[in-house]
């Protein structure tokens, strides 16, 4: 920095530092709100979960419908085995979010 103004360098420098903390805190609340929905998708009681644990369980249905094996109730969920298959596609999504997001 030349022979310039002081003043004018020092504003200059704050106004640069207080940009680099804004540009800092934006970074840490998008991590913080991958991290909070990556939490969400992990709770097996959160509405997003149950509606994902639906669709898996119709597609699932629709599956044995298309072999001409039709089931009288389903009862997809019901097992914790079947909550085994749901925590391996949300930990997959959970990983595309985390990874492609930021």
């Amino acid at each position: 920095m030349g022979g310039g103004n002081p003043g004018l360098q020092y504003v200059c420098m704050y106004a640069h530092l207080l940009l680099n903390l804004l540009l800092y805190q934006e970074i840490l609340e998008a991590k913080r709100q991958r991290h909070v929905k990556k939490a969400e998708l992990g709770k097996r009681r959160s509405a997003a979960s149950q509606n994902r644990m639906r669709i898996i369980s119709s597609l699932g249905a629709e599956a044995t419908v298309k072999k001409g094996k039709r089931n009288k109730e389903d009862t997809f969920g019901m097992d914790d085995e079947d909550w085994n298959v749901y925590r391996a596609i949300v930990s997959i999504i959970a990983y595309a979010i985390c990874n492609l997001s930021g």
